[in-house]
């Protein structure tokens, strides 16, 4: 790793957008690059600093760039920290995003169009679980009506065993406990998110919680 690369990532970091223009203007390429399996992208993301999340993209930044751990894109890591308009700028700019992603991040024009061009993904497993399941854990209660009406099916269990109910419940009855590292404002509605997901998801699904 260059002195240069931790340099930047300090700075997007921080919202330090001089410097970090300065080490970019100086070596282009760093804005691709990662340290400790991520880009200065996901840094920048993570930390809510939409002018270091412009600075990198317009340096050529990749948005779908994968971190080595969870295998997120910079999109991923604001919304785990709860940096919603910074995930919907994130969008605006460019990203592409997954039918699972889109439940994740609560945005129905896109769950509506990637459930109607890709009716096989509706259902499918991946990772956590289904988009159901995602919906589910960050509190999107009009995706999942969204989803059922595309024939999502509320008695899926993802890789844990669990419901999408189960999750919803659990979620809204411990704080949201499953999504530990969001900002205070962003929990508050998680828990109200959840709780209106569980209402939607009890009386259709078959099975107890």
């Amino acid at each position: 790793m260059s002195d240069s690369l931790g340099s930047l990532v300090t700075a997007v970091s921080n919202g330090d957008v001089e410097t970090a223009r300065g080490l970019l203007d100086a070596e282009p390429a760093l804005a691709r690059q990662q340290q400790g399996g991520a880009s200065p992208l996901h840094y920048a993301a993570i930390h809510g600093q939409r002018s270091a999340v412009d600075l990198l993209i317009d340096h050529g930044a990749d948005m779908e760039d994968l971190d080595t751990e969870y295998r997120a894109a910079p999109i991923g890591w604001a919304n785990e920290k709860g940096h919603m308009d910074l995930v919907r700028h994130l969008r605006a700019r460019g990203t592409k995003v997954s039918l699972h992603m889109a439940a994740a991040f609560g945005f129905d024009d896109d769950v509506e169009a990637l459930a109607t061009a890709h009716p096989d993904h509706v259902n499918l497993l991946v990772g956590y679980g289904t988009p159901l399941h995602l919906a589910a854990l960050w509190g999107h209660a009009s995706v999942i009506e969204r989803l059922l009406s595309h024939g999502a099916d509320p008695s899926c269990r993802n890789q844990d065993g669990e419901l999408a109910v189960t999750i919803a419940h659990r979620q809204a009855t411990s704080n949201a406990c499953q999504t530990p590292i969001v900002t205070a404002a962003r929990r508050a509605e998680i828990v109200a998110g959840c709780q209106c997901c569980a209402d939607v998801l009890r009386p259709v699904t078959v099975e107890p919680l």
